[in-house]
């Protein structure tokens, strides 16, 4: 009887040790996993202080662009000014042309007249 209960005893003991070594090698599953998921997380903080150095840099851009495109603006409205300007003294000048044609023509039919 102390042989079976001794049998006993060490089948439990036996089953004890394939358990402990079942759970020795979820635990060092998890511990690789746990390493993966470091080195993942690792790769994600690098990732995103590129990203965080990209959007810096495209926001820089992005001032850089709205002040040309303001400096832009003012030499554009300058120019159309300037173009009014120009096109206001075209519309003298034609007005004048107009008038000297006018007394031209009067002048040759003057002249023809005579003749």
């Amino acid at each position: 009887m102390e042989n079976k209960i001794l049998s006993q005893i060490l089948d439990s003991l036996n089953e004890l040790k394939l358990g402990q070594q079942e759970i020795k090698a979820d635990v060092s599953t998890l511990k690789n996993d746990v390493s993966s998921l470091k080195t993942d997380v690792s790769t994600l903080k690098n990732d995103v202080s590129s990203l965080k150095a990209d959007v810096s840099s495209l926001k820089t851009d992005v001032a850089t662009i709205k002040m040309q495109l303001s400096d832009l603006e003012t030499k554009n409205a300058l120019n159309h000014m300037d173009i009014r300007e120009q096109l206001d003294l075209i519309k003298k000048d034609l007005s004048f042309i107009e008038v000297v044609s006018g007394k031209n023509m009067t002048e040759i039919a003057l002249l023809k007249a005579v003749k």
